[in-house]
C-alpha cells in the first residue's frame, strides 16, 4: 500500500507542476494579447468598422492594408508562407525567423 500512496503523491505533485506552468503560460499569453491590442488599437478599431460595415467577406489583403503591412510572400508552389504579426518596430516575421 505504501507504493500506491507514494505514486499518488508523485502524481499530485506532477499535476500541480503542470497546472502552475499552464497558468503561467495563460497569463503570459493574456499579457501579450492585451499589449498587442493596446499597441495596435487603431488597426483593431478599423478592422471592427470594416467587419461591421462590409457585407462581403474581408480578405487578408484588406487586413494587411488596414494594418499598413505588406502581404506574405508566395512560395514557388503558389502557397503563402505563414506569417505572424509582430510589433510595428519588428514588422512581420516568418515562423522560421522567430
Amino acid at each position: 500500500m505504501e507504493a500506491l500512496g507514494s505514486r499518488a503523491g508523485f502524481a499530485e505533485q506532477t499535476q500541480a507542476t503542470i497546472d502552475a506552468e499552464v497558468a503561467r503560460r495563460l497569463r503570459q499569453a493574456e499579457h501579450r494579447a492585451v499589449a498587442f491590442l493596446k499597441e495596435d488599437r487603431q488597426v483593431v478599431d478599423g478592422l471592427v468598422d470594416l467587419l461591421l460595415t462590409k457585407r462581403d467577406p474581408v480578405d487578408g489583403s484588406q487586413v494587411h492594408a488596414l494594418a499598413g503591412r505588406s502581404e506574405p510572400e508566395v512560395t514557388a508552389g503558389g502557397k503563402r508562407r505563414p506569417w505572424t504579426v509582430a510589433s510595428r518596430s519588428r514588422g512581420m516575421r516568418s515562423p522560421e525567423r522567430r
